[in-house]
């Protein structure tokens, strides 16, 4: 009885002194990092991941916001666009408003792309701007209602000032260098004395 109570008792003290083994993590499959990257590309927004491969191609190219490709435009407002909805209620301030809200958000992902402050100021600038657009604005906001009233573009002022000068058009110039004397002074030319009728119907003259 005693040497089992001995027993016993070295069995407590050595498992006192092993340290519990804690159960191993699961690797990931695919690699830590791949797993990282996904789990980004899951939690970004639609059509966020192809904004964030935009913007980086813009600022890293120097690229100035009147000279972005039409592709990557078209990328960005889809993503600034992404939440409006065709309901009537949208105006100049809420479409500009939740464009510049969707901007703001993609600059605080890209920051973490980028290593110098300065890098980080030009790319929150350039979005924002971009975001506030006049002609981006005015082009979602005629999809969702057209009826709603909108911004002046600049470019419409280039276009009222073009329409208000007179036109010099050459082709006008020429035909009236073609008219005749008599119809530059007024007189009805001889020969068919009905401008209504034509040569073939008018009567023929009556042989003497």
């Amino acid at each position: 009885m005693d040497d089992k109570i001995i027993k016993t008792g070295e069995q407590v003290a050595d498992s006192k002194e092993k340290p519990a083994q804690k159960p191993r993590k699961k690797r990931a499959a695919i690699g830590a990092t791949n797993e990282s990257i996904l789990s980004f590309i899951m939690a970004r927004d639609l059509h966020e991941c192809d904004a964030i491969k935009a913007a980086i191609n813009i600022i890293k190219s120097g690229t100035k916001v009147s000279n972005i490709t039409q592709r990557d435009a078209d990328i960005l407002n889809s993503f600034l666009n992404d939440g409006l909805k065709p309901d009537g209620s949208n105006t100049v301030d809420t479409v500009m408003s939740h464009r510049q809200f969707k901007a703001c958000r993609l600059a605080m992902t890209l920051g973490n792309f980028f290593e110098k402050k300065e890098q980080i100021t030009v790319m929150s600038g350039t979005l924002m701007l971009f975001a506030s657009t006049t002609h981006h604005v005015n082009n979602i906001l005629n999809k969702l209602n057209p009826t709603v009233p909108q911004i002046e573009d600049d470019s419409a002022d280039e276009v009222k000032t073009d329409l208000q000068q007179p036109a010099n058009n050459p082709a006008s110039n020429s035909a009236n260098k073609q008219q005749t004397p008599s119809a530059q002074n007024g007189k009805q030319p001889v020969g068919n004395p009905n401008p209504s009728q034509s040569p073939e119907k008018a009567e023929p003259a009556k042989q003497q």
